[in-house]
């Protein structure tokens, strides 16, 4: 059976999934944080503030994050 998502702002979940699909997972907040900073792009500064607001733990994957930020659900 497949879960329906709701994507809550499609430019902005697409920027997470373009922005970290580089990213080796599992990753904690900060590796996050810090690789997103580290791209300097107009993306990655939009998206850096929803980064920032993660909770303190490991993700296992681009949608994980994705769904922390409150993008996608």
């Amino acid at each position: 059976e497949r879960k329906e998502k709701t994507i809550n702002d499609f430019p902005k979940a697409a920027a997470v999934g373009q922005i970290l699909k580089d990213l080796d997972f599992p990753a904690d907040k900060q590796t996050i944080v810090t690789f997103v900073e580290k791209l300097n792009t107009p993306q990655s500064r939009e998206i850096l503030p929803m980064i920032e607001k993660l909770n303190e733990k490991w993700y296992e994957s681009v949608s994980e994050v994705a769904n922390a930020t409150g993008l996608v659900e």
